[in-house]
């Protein structure tokens, strides 16, 4: 149990680190930022050494902002969300549940009998397989994400040729929440060529439709531009502390609502793994609330009306979401797995071992969790 009397005291002891960075350093940094994108012997430095790229290959368009075009009249969005119950030792068992939910919703209909939304949420159950309780703990947990990641995705496909059904004429905007590109660098190398090689095939096939894709990411925490801040005060001969920053600081000093910054391929690890038309790029989307990152695979971007779609389709559901898009909101709670389903989970295989002879034993730590002595 907390003892919050002592956790009040630890804050009032400690409220001067709390928050370590430092307005000046904030307006250093801004100010850097600003004399980095009109320096045009660094961009071409940069451009050379492959430090960041933007979406055209030019360097002089880092710092451009773009404004929000309007919504089509009528659109649709395809929201994804997905959960899981990990594999626990102390249940004895490397069992694992994913849930995975999408949410459809159509915006401009005025016709009252007009289908306006679909929701759908489905459990997928593994059972204990051989092999997979020799895997490090760490890989364990890969290998979920990895099946989670692959049902997110196929139950995206699935989603949009549904809704295609319903509404064959009205644009649609497949969404993820969060990034896009979720390729671990610290993975066995098994379950790196088995995702690489899934995410590949998946990703091939949102390509070949040019469905709209994105992934939104709010709150984020990257630092890829911060990263090229760092390396510009380093060649100008500098020393700063920028750890502190985001990406998000830097875009607000040129962002404002209704903007968006330019295009930028990410360094992630994936990109190199990658053909041209699926490598990972983003850019940054000014909202009322907050600065969001927005991820998209690369044939969206060679196509300019894709791209304006979906920044327009971002920005409207973060407006129509106060702040947050209401379908990925409403995925998230049909996908969420409570305490107390996790729970039915365990009973549910501690029952079906029982009927099939076969006994299920928990550690005595999780006992002495569910049936707590003194």
């Amino acid at each position: 149990m907390l003892n919050k009397g002592l956790l009040l005291k630890e804050f009032e002891q400690k409220k001067a680190s709390l928050f370590p960075q430092q307005n000046r350093d904030i307006q250093t940094a801004h100010a850097l930022w600003h004399e980095l994108c009109t320096d045009t012997s660094f961009l071409h430095y940069a451009q050379d050494q492959g430090l960041i790229k933007t979406s055209t290959n030019d360097m002089t368009f880092l710092g451009n902002t773009y404004t929000i075009e309007p919504t089509p009249e009528y659109y649709g969005i395809v929201a994804v969300d997905g959960s899981q119950i990990y594999p626990d030792k102390h249940q004895g068992t490397t069992a694992f549940l994913l849930n995975c939910a999408s949410v459809t919703l159509w915006y401009g209909f005025k016709e009252k009998n007009a289908t306006r939304a679909l929701f759908t949420s489905a459990p997928h159950f593994f059972p204990e397989q051989e092999g997979r309780s020799s895997l490090h703990e760490h890989d364990l947990v890969q290998m979920v994400n990895i099946k989670r990641d692959e049902l997110e995705w196929t139950t995206g496909l699935t989603g949009f040729y549904k809704a295609k059904l319903v509404h064959p004429d009205i644009t649609l905007v497949v969404c993820f929440d969060g990034s896009l590109f979720f390729l671990s660098q610290h993975i066995h190398p098994d379950l790196s060529t088995y995702s690489l090689k899934k995410y590949t095939s998946l990703m091939e096939q949102y390509a070949q439709q040019s469905i709209p894709l994105m992934g939104y990411v709010s709150l984020p925490k990257s630092q890829e531009l911060v990263e090229l801040l760092k390396k510009y005060a380093a060649f100008k001969g500098h020393s700063y502390d920028f750890s502190f920053l985001t990406d998000t600081d830097l875009a607000a000093t040129f962002l404002i609502p209704g903007t968006h910054s330019a295009v930028f391929q990410t360094h992630h690890p994936i990109h190199s793994m990658l053909p041209h038309h699926l490598k990972p790029h983003f850019f940054y989307l000014c909202t009322q609330w907050e600065i969001a990152r927005i991820e998209v695979p690369g044939y969206v971007t060679q196509n300019t009306d894709i791209l304006k779609l979906i920044a327009s389709v971002a920005y409207d559901l973060a407006k129509k979401g106060n702040g947050y898009p209401a379908a990925l909101a409403q995925a998230h709670e049909n996908t969420v797995i409570t305490g107390s389903d996790r729970d039915f989970f365990y009973q549910l295989l501690k029952e079906f071992g029982i009927q099939n002879k076969r006994s299920i034993l928990p550690s005595q730590k999780a006992l002495k969790k569910k049936f707590p002595t003194i």
